[in-house]
């Protein structure tokens, strides 16, 4: 990590262009219980419907001037199979209750439009006993470098989500990373 004047001597250097996290509970009994909520991306509480990614990526969105349409490839915490769609929804990639068609219309694929969790993901590269989040990042490094160790899109990608996530729908984090500042 060193300031982008320092980046632009290094070989391959990858840029953060925007970071977001947030926590709203510890215990999902305890989002239940929760009557208000201090993320207003994250709607009227208590909700199952939304997790703290939706306002990681506000935050993130926000830092970097990004929007959704300018993202590349994703790297995402999808532990089970239907956070898939719930994290697509929070990410602003689809609305709420469609998420499944980003994925029914093959834009994750690797030659999709959005290609994601290039590595095989938490639910095919490993999860749990692993850094999942980590290895999410370093994958998102890889393809950013042209230098991926298994599938890679035949458009090098410019821009790469990597959301993390912990807890039950309880903390989320999303990172926007680039090949160019």
């Amino acid at each position: 990590m060193t300031s982008p004047e320092r980046a632009r001597g290094a070989r391959d250097p990858v840029y953060v262009l925007g970071y977001g996290s947030a926590t709203t509970h510890e215990y999902l009994g305890d989002r239940m219980n929760m009557r208000r909520c201090r993320f207003p991306a994250l709607g009227e509480f208590p909700n199952l419907t939304h997790t703290a990614t939706a306002e990681a990526a506000r935050q993130a969105y926000g830092m970097s001037g990004l929007t959704p349409a300018d993202i590349d490839m994703m790297q995402i915490s999808v532990n089970f199979a239907h956070m898939g769609p719930i994290v697509m929804e929070d990410l602003g990639f689809a609305k709420k209750g469609s998420g499944i068609d980003v994925y029914r219309e093959g834009r994750t694929g690797i030659d999709g439009d959005l290609p994601t969790d290039t590595n095989g993901g938490w639910l095919s590269f490993g999860q749990p006993g692993i850094s999942c989040n980590m290895d999410s990042l370093v994958e998102a490094v890889r393809q950013l470098r042209g230098q991926a160790l298994g599938l890679a899109p035949e458009r090098r990608p410019r821009t790469v989500l990597v959301q993390g996530a912990g807890g039950m729908l309880a903390a989320g984090s999303v990172m926007l990373l680039s090949s160019s500042t």
